[in-house]
Formats: C-alpha cells, structure tokens, sequence
C-alpha cells in the first residue's frame, strides 16, 4: 500500500511540474509577443516582467516570518496529501 502512495504522490508531483512548466513558457511566449508588438522586439517587456517578479519575492522572503496561512491550508494550496493528526 505504501508503494501505491508514493506512486501516486510522484505522479501529482509530475503532473504539477508539468503544469507549472506549460504556464512559465506560455508567460515567456506572451511577454515576446508583447515585447515584438510594443517595444519592436527589444525585450524590455520580458526584462521589467523578471524584474516584477523579483522584487515580489524579495518582498515575500523579507517579512518577518508570519506565516499567512496553517500549515495546513498551505498544504492543500500545494496538492500535498494533508495529513488529519496534528504536529
């Protein structure tokens, strides 16, 4: 029973990867297309998007350590199987 789930824990980690995989380049290809239609292809659109994205998690990583969420609400946002005892 044990192999059965972690077989299917890899799977929904595999099938998570891949989503996440598909959404990054489908952000990529949108930015260009942006970038080429606005800026006439000289990838100010993809720059300032990276930089966007890394002041938000300079943002997030410097808070104090307050957590938002459970550690179990955080669990299921994440399709982790969510374990009923509590640590």
């Amino acid at each position: 029973m044990e192999l059965v789930k972690n077989l299917y824990r890899a799977a929904r980690e595999n099938k998570r990867r891949h989503l996440v995989e598909a959404t990054l380049g489908f952000s990529v290809a949108v930015c260009n297309a942006l970038d080429l239609a606005l800026a006439g292809g000289k990838a100010k659109v993809l720059e300032t998007w990276l930089k966007g994205m890394d002041e938000m998690e300079k943002r997030e990583s410097s808070r104090p350590g307050k957590r938002l969420m459970s550690a179990r609400a955080l669990e299921w946002f994440q399709n982790l199987p969510v374990s009923k005892r509590e640590a």
